[in-house]
């Protein structure tokens, strides 16, 4: 990930490529506050290699950061909305929305007036 040639530069590097898929394992399974948890090391553990890298890696590094932070805020703020995917996919429920994004799309399409007579205008339609 990144071209460092300082120790700490590859440990982190390491630590990045085990972390990552761990969290996205993580909120998979509805473990939210693990996986911020884990944000957070990964966040501190940048920050402190950042200084001893070249100025093109430290910029990779800290945007990087940046979507850390853009991403825990998000967790934060949405938490009561997430789907416990593995306790569906347990229980054999549908993990899926395609069905409600055709069905949806279908909606749309029709009140748009896609081979229709009558039709929502471009106005109409963001009123709605």
């Amino acid at each position: 990930m990144l071209g460092v040639r300082a120790g700490r530069g590859r440990n982190l590097t390491a630590a990045i490529r085990v972390k990552l898929p761990r969290f996205r394992c993580q909120m998979w399974h509805g473990k939210w506050a693990a996986a911020i948890a884990r944000m957070r090391g990964l966040f501190r553990g940048a920050g402190a290699v950042i200084e001893s890298l070249r100025t093109f890696d430290a910029e990779r590094l800290g945007r990087f950061r940046q979507y850390l932070v853009n991403l825990r805020d998000y967790l934060k703020c949405n938490w009561g909305s997430f789907t416990n995917y593995s306790k569906l996919h347990r229980h054999g429920r549908r993990i899926s929305s395609a069905p409600a994004e055709s069905g949806m799309t279908h909606l749309v399409n029709q009140r748009k007036g896609k081979r229709q007579p009558m039709c929502w205008s471009l106005e109409g339609a963001h009123l709605s």
